[in-house]
């Protein structure tokens, strides 16, 4: 593999908090959804945001957006139609509020809401 160009993901910097990934990003349509989610320097508060970095992996091009209703995203799982669920932290979901799944559908760029726990896809083995 051959390193050809970067992306700057600055923008998903908050002052005064530490940005953390989600541990698998995952890839859609052409395009890598990496979700961003904010913690103090204690580890004892988080920020009740979601940042999002879209990667077009075709024109090597990002577009940035944020959530403000809902945060702590640690997790993410592609369903077969192609929606896209978030799920909290389970360390730091007690300090954003109780812990939550956000949907993202398939051809929205990324606008959470609030996910049915029944429609969400197992990411258990079977």
């Amino acid at each position: 593999m051959k390193i050809s160009s970067k992306i700057e993901l600055g923008e998903l910097r908050k002052q005064g908090w530490t940005a953390h990934f989600d541990y698998r990003p995952k890839s859609r349509d052409g395009q890598l959804v990496v979700s961003a989610y904010y913690i103090d320097d204690t580890f004892s508060s988080s920020l009740r945001e979601t940042g999002a970095a879209l990667i077009d992996t075709v024109a090597d091009a990002v577009t940035f957006q944020r959530d403000t209703r809902c945060g702590g995203f640690s997790t993410s799982v592609l369903a077969d139609n192609g929606d896209l669920y978030f799920a909290s932290d389970p360390y730091i979901g007690g300090s954003i509020g109780p812990a939550a799944t956000r949907r993202a559908r398939r051809g929205v760029c990324f606008v959470c809401e609030p996910a049915r726990t029944s429609s969400i896809p197992s990411i258990m083995p079977t």
